[in-house]
């Protein structure tokens, strides 16, 4: 007996368990601790959580997350299991907020806590809570019973929204919740022990699937109509050793919204289509099969959905394109992402154009719904290239009355004509206050289309606006209406000139300055202009042609002037362009023969087939453009003229001081007396001064022709002064000045700026500051008036003991070839541009300069630059990081081609090239230089640019055209006199490998050279 009850308590037990499973509701067991024990599937999914990360949790536990409803933390001792286990009753319906980690979110739960109270030890021993999720709407709980006796707490059954009943093997009806009255069953008290066939006796239906549970102890789940109603229900069966379980719900509005869909679904004019994205190895998609279509996709394509449902894209619609194909991936990209995309597809098969919207209803399915939009297209593409104004409207009425309307659509024509933006939307009363009452027949016109249907056809003046329209409105009598229309103003203000009498408009016209012509157009049988006849004109045409206004009027163009019909073929185009309305207006310039002047045409047409034309003399404007076109045109050829002048001059210039340098360096080399050392140094100062004339010119013309840049990069300020410093000692120790230097600490390491043109600043200044100081000193200072930071305003200094300068020669300061000495008895030289190229430099580089002296005082220049301090200091001024260049000495003796047409030039590098063991070949220009190139294979050439014959530019060429084809490269080295700005760069781009400008160095040239065959870096 013994054994048996056991049997009968595990039996109860497991039955227990299923029901738990299966329920809809969220159950969870506390034991007597308050630790979680159990908790079911559903549990599980609505906390989010696994039944691991759940057992033995406590609502003490710092890892829940729950809030009341007014937002406030839910402590744990305030659980409703707690409350339960505390006070040993029943605690119902308590909302709470729990934090759900999957959805980021709360999700608000209704709880019901039992406590189960032990009868040996009258002390709770479990807490039974059970809760529905209410964050979406509700969810009704599945909760599963077997008897009144097994579940010692009937109100867990009682609180759910589903209903429940049981049945043992006999089919007795052993337990009915109290929802169950809901779909038809009579009290508890009237049919508990009752046969569920004898209270439900046209229940057939359900027969089938119920002795189908038991039978095969299998979980049933059908939706049928519920007995005697109207209603359907979704009914859950679960078979157990004592009977069978059934929870039902009333699932009416679900079927009905189904139903629904399903009509709307078969009868809707777009096309649907639900497929599975395929994935291929690499994880992307590469087709799709069909799981769904609805009708008008079978129409659309002429498949039956029997015949494609199951199987690929590809496989059903053949020869697809590379765009098809990335359409399939778009589709596929969307079914594994979940995100939505819209587009247009022009359909290849019915050329129609589809607006198609695909997205995701679950994980690697996507639906796609394609909506027919080619009329609206064509409809949109019509309204927008239609010249004339198009709007839809609704009539907006009050009491019956029409009191407004509000615009629905309108088109570009319509914003052009009455230049009225963004009205979609908006009431006409409020986009234009006042119109009602400006034009109440409007609103009239307006109602009476909307209601009735009929169209009406008006022209009206809009006060307000100042414009005539010509309006044709529509409707379907459904209270809307479109109206098309086109601006008739200037129409109207013809017809009310041939209206007004002669001396009302006379004043408009005939005394114009410009002439002034109204014409009729004469077209011929198929409709083309052919001539204009004369209607008006006024008395400066009458002045133009030399007529009078009698002779004019009624008169042809052609029989007006029949032997000379001036510009005759273009007037008549323009004036039928606009007569025609494919132009507002047309405008025509040409010289007249007939008046010997320059005119300008206007034309336009008022009225349909009638032109109106003014004359405009413009005979004074287009000499005064012609002068302007001719002053550019000279001083674009001075501009050249000037260019090629310096490049000249640079050339000719620098030719001979090469020589001069080179044949002086090549002295110094040979055997001297300090005498004759003396004298050579000597030419070779007289040599660079002259240079650095030169230079200065070049560096002038550059600043005034804008070609002249400022760059921007990290440098370190000591290293400039120290270079600028060391570099004018030479001069400064040999007229006995002390030259000094000033860096205060304030000034950041390392600058950003232009360390080159900073340099030629300094240069400039110290130049002048040891050149007219005689004894004494000068000294460089630089120091910072700015932020902590670094940055802010840097004020650099050259402060001399010399001469100074009068308050009336500060004026002559900072202007081009101006001196303070400029007498022929003068002893310091200069060109007088050092000074206004530091100004503009400075300038450039966003400061200012300014002098400072006194007569006999000294003199200080100083100039200031706001700059920002550098990144890097450390590594910008390391010299030790710096890559030196190293020339050695040429491993082999190199046979070189030489190219200049200056003989002392030719001269000079041939004797270096031959003291170094280099053999040498001379050309005079470029055509002797490719000669030689064809007969001797050499491993540099040194090519000078400009030559008579044939140029060095040409001659490269010529050379690089006849390695063509090989391996072969010989170094090309421009060797020139040209030193303009961006020379270098355009004999690079010419096929030269390197450039030397002349006077040539002979370091540099040996630099070169090495580089250009073998050179190294350390």
């Amino acid at each position: 007996m013994a054994k048996q009850i056991s049997l009968e308590f595990q039996e109860l037990a497991n039955i227990q368990q299923k029901l738990w499973e299966n329920m809809l509701q969220g159950v969870v067991v506390h034991d007597s601790t308050g630790a979680i024990a159990y908790a079911n599937p559903r549990a599980l999914e609505i906390l989010g959580l696994t039944l691991d990360q759940l057992q033995g949790r406590t609502s003490f536990d710092h890892r829940w997350r729950t809030i009341r409803e007014d937002g406030s933390d839910f402590p744990g001792e305030a659980h409703p299991a707690i409350l339960a286990l505390k006070s040993g009753k029943v605690v119902r319906n308590f909302m709470m907020g729990v934090y759900h980690p999957e959805k980021e979110r709360y999700s608000w739960l209704c709880v019901n806590a039992v406590p189960v109270i032990d009868k040996t030890s009258n002390v709770v021993s479990h807490v039974f809570t059970t809760f529905d999720d209410h964050t979406d709407s509700w969810l009704a709980e599945e909760i599963l019973a077997q008897s009144k006796e097994f579940y010692k707490a009937d109100s867990i059954l009682s609180s759910i929204s589903d209903g429940l009943f049981i049945v043992d093997n006999e089919w007795r009806i052993i337990y009915l919740n109290a929802m169950a009255a809901k779909f038809g069953f009579a009290p508890e008290e009237e049919i508990i022990g009752k046969s569920l066939w004898e209270i439900t006796p046209d229940s057939k239906p359900y027969f089938d699937e119920f002795h189908r549970a038991k039978r095969e102890n299998v979980a049933v789940h059908f939706e049928a109509m519920a007995s005697g109603t109207n209603s359907w229900v979704e009914v859950h069966a679960y078979p157990t050793l004592q009977g069978l379980s059934v929870i039902f719900r009333d699932i009416t509005e679900k079927k009905e919204t189904e139903n629904r869909f399903q009509r709307l679904f078969e009868n809707m004019q777009d096309t649907f289509s639900l497929r599975k994205v395929i994935v291929g190895e690499n994880g992307e998609p590469v087709d799709l099969e069909y799981a769904q279509v609805n009708p008008a996709f079978e129409k659309l394509w002429g498949l039956r959905a029997d015949d494609i449902i199951g199987r690929r894209v590809t496989e059903i619609l053949q020869g697809f394109a590379k765009n098809d194909l990335d359409w399939i991936r778009a589709l596929g990209e969307v079914a594994l992402t979940g995100r939505s995309i819209s587009r247009e597809k022009l359909c290849q098969a019915t050329g129609l154009l589809y607006q198609v919207s695909a997205y995701s209803p679950e994980p690697g399915l996507v639906a796609t719904i394609a909506s027919d939009i080619t009329a609206s297209k064509r409809y949109e593409s019509l309204l927008a290239d239609m010249p004339d104004g198009f709007v839809y409207c609704k009539m907006i009425y009050e009491n019956g009355k029409p009191q407004d309307f509000v615009y629905l659509a309108v088109n570009a024509a319509f914003t052009k004509i009455t230049g009225l933006k963004d009205v979609i939307g908006k009431r006409v009363t409020g986009v234009i206050p006042g119109i009602k009452e400006a034009n109440p027949e409007l609103f009239e016109i307006c109602d009476r289309v909307a209601r009735t249907g009929q169209s009406e056809q008006f022209e009206m003046y809009f006060k307000l606006q100042n414009l005539w329209l010509s309006l044709s409105l529509s409707s379907r009598g459904d209270g809307y209406f479109m109206a098309i229309f086109n601006n008739i103003t200037e129409r109207k203000l013809g017809e009310g000139m041939l209206e007004a009498s002669k001396a009302k408009y006379k004043s408009l016209f005939m005394n114009m300055p410009g002439g002034f012509v109204f014409a009729r157009g004469i077209f011929d049988e198929p409709g083309n202009l052919v001539d204009f006849e004369y209607i008006e004109v006024n008395e400066a045409y009458e002045k133009m042609i030399g007529l009078s206004r009698e002779n004019i009027i009624g008169r042809r163009y052609i029989g007006l002037f029949p032997t000379m019909p001036e510009n005759y073929a273009e007037h008549l185009a323009a004036f039928q362009e606009v007569a025609f309305g494919l132009k507002d207006k047309a405008e025509v310039e040409y010289y007249s023969e007939w008046i010997g002047k320059w005119i300008a045409v206007t034309i336009y047409s008022p009225v349909k087939d009638y032109g109106v034309a003014i004359i405009t003399d413009i005979t004074e404007r287009r000499l005064v453009q012609q002068a302007m076109e001719q002053a550019k045109e000279e001083a674009e050829a001075v501009s050249r003229a000037k260019g090629e002048f310096l490049a000249n001059m640079s050339h000719e210039i620098r030719t001979p001081i090469n020589g001069i340098n080179g044949m002086i360096e090549l002295t110094m080399v040979t055997d001297l007396t300090l005498e004759q050392r003396e004298n050579l140094l000597i030419a070779k100062s007289c040599s660079q001064a002259l240079l650095c004339i030169i230079n200065d010119i070049l560096e002038f013309s550059k600043m005034e022709a804008g070609k002249l840049s400022i760059d921007k990069v990290d440098f370190c300020c000591q290293d400039i002064i120290d270079e600028v410093i060391k570099a004018h000692s030479p001069a400064a120790l040999g007229k006995g000045i002390e030259l000094s230097y000033s860096l205060s600490s304030s000034v950041p390491a390392a600058l950003t700026g232009d360390p080159n043109r900073l340099r030629q600043v300094f240069n400039n200044l110290l130049s002048n500051a040891i050149k007219f100081t005689e004894s004494g000193q000068v000294t460089l200072a630089a120091k910072r008036t700015g932020t902590a930071d670094g940055g802010g305003e840097l004020t650099f200094s050259v402060t001399d003991s010399g001469i100074g300068i009068s308050q009336e020669d500060m004026k002559k300061l900072f202007k081009p070839f101006s001196q303070v000495d400029g007498s022929n008895t003068r002893s310091r030289g200069g060109t007088g541009l050092g000074l206004v190229i530091s100004m503009k430099l400075v300038e450039m580089m966003g400061g200012r300069i300014w002098a400072e002296s006194e007569k006999g005082s000294g003199s200080t220049f100083a100039f200031s630059l706001s700059v920002a301090p550098a990144t890097g200091t450390g590594k910008i001024c390391d010299k030790a990081q710096e890559p030196v260049l190293e020339i050695y000495p040429v491993p082999k003796a190199l046979s070189v081609l030489l190219v200049e047409d200056d003989n002392v030039s030719r001269m000079v590098v041939e004797k270096y090239l031959r003291g170094i063991k280099h053999q040498v070949d001379s050309a005079a220009d470029g055509r002797q230089a490719i000669e030689l190139f064809v007969q001797k294979r050499y491993d540099a050439v040194l090519m000078d640019i400009q030559m008579p014959v044939m140029d060095g530019v040409e001659a490269t060429r010529r050379i690089r055209e006849l390695e063509s084809g090989s391996d072969r490269h010989i170094p090309i080295i421009a060797l020139t006199a040209h030193a303009l700005a961006g020379d270098r760069e355009k004999y690079l781009a010419a096929g030269m490998d390197e450039y030397i400008a002349n006077p040539l160095q002979i370091s540099e040239l040996q630099a070169k050279l090495e580089q250009v065959t073998s050179w190294k870096r350390r």
